[in-house]
């Protein structure tokens, strides 16, 4: 602080330490003679605009900023999003599905900033895999012999029983 008068001095508080909303400075201008003045303003500093996020977690796990997506498990109805804000006075919300359709489902993410205005979507994928379609037969085999489907497989007169063994594709 410069004074208008060289042998003045001037000391100021409430500079430092400021918190969001209004804050007082004071200078006080003390003369050669002893005498001295308080000036006061205020700072007023704004909330936060910030809405950044640091990570997305699905189901407890990582899943990133960029191109946030998931896979889980046929058998997983629900998934659990959750956002890491990086600023802790900023607020999220959470909208989609709540049971997971098989394939892919979205998520998204809505992050309103400290300042109660700002917003930004984030949105996250989370692909339940499908259960599998295939009727397809790998292989066949009757007694120890592999066959091939729809054939016939001959056995002795009076063989009541066959060992068959059969996998999927």
């Amino acid at each position: 602080v410069v004074t208008a008068d060289a042998k003045s001095t001037a000391v100021v508080t409430g500079n430092t330490g400021l918190k969001v909303g209004t804050n007082t400075v004071n200078v006080v201008v003390t003369a050669e003679n002893g005498d001295s003045e308080i000036f006061s303003f205020t700072v007023n500093v704004s909330k936060s605009n910030n809405t950044s996020l640091t990570d997305i977690l699905v189901n407890g796990s990582s899943v990133g900023l960029v191109d946030p997506s998931a896979t889980v498990a046929s058998s997983a109805s629900e998934a659990s999003v959750v956002a890491i804000v990086a600023d802790p006075e900023a607020g999220y919300l959470v909208t989609g599905p709540q049971t997971l359709a098989y394939g892919a489902n979205e998520f998204v993410i809505t992050v309103t900033a400290a300042d109660g205005v700002t917003t930004a979507e984030y949105t996250v994928s989370v692909t339940r895999t499908p259960l599998s379609a295939n009727t397809d037969l790998g292989t066949l085999s009757v007694n120890g012999t592999t066959i091939a489907p729809e054939a016939t497989f001959e056995v002795e007169p009076g063989i009541t029983s066959v060992a068959v063994v059969a996998t999927a594709a």
